[in-house]
Order: structure tokens, then C-alpha cells, then sequence
């Protein structure tokens, strides 16, 4: 989990560089935002590590786990 907790910091550190912006985060999720601009809506990246919801005890440091990641579109208004 520690590998894919990595992971998830440096691809955060990669889109800071691409101007997303840190919106928080906790345990092994972090919530970056691309702001709004006149040609695109605001954008929400999600950067999340996790494991088998199935299993009821976390991994250990060197077990395989994955990495998720979304891109949601924020505060859009439709053309009309």
C-alpha cells in the first residue's frame, strides 16, 4: 500500500505541474482541481489507492493494491 500511496503523490506532483491545484485529501485519496476557464469547465481529479473491498483487514506494505483515477467536470452551465 505504501508503493501505491507513492504512486498516487507523484502523479498529484505531475498534474500540480499541468496547473491542477491541490483540493485536499486524506488517508489514500487526494482531490486535485483544474479551474474554469472561457473555453472549459472547472475539473475535479480524484487520485485514489485502494485495496479488495472484499478483504476485511488492510494489505501489508508489499501486497498488490490499485490506483483509481476520475476526472469530473465542476460547475458547468449548459449553452443556451
Amino acid at each position: 500500500m505504501r508503493r501505491a500511496n507513492d504512486m498516487v503523490f507523484a502523479y498529484s506532483r505531475q498534474a500540480q505541474r499541468q496547473g491542477w491545484q491541490d483540493a485536499g485529501g486524506a488517508a489514500s485519496a487526494l482531490f486535485l482541481t483544474l479551474p474554469a476557464t472561457p473555453e472549459r469547465c472547472a475539473q475535479q481529479l480524484t487520485l485514489i489507492a485502494f485495496w479488495d473491498p472484499a478483504r476485511a483487514d488492510p494489505p501489508a506494505p508489499n501486497e498488490d493494491v490499485f490506483i483509481g483515477m476520475a476526472v469530473e467536470s465542476q460547475n458547468c452551465k449548459e449553452a443556451g
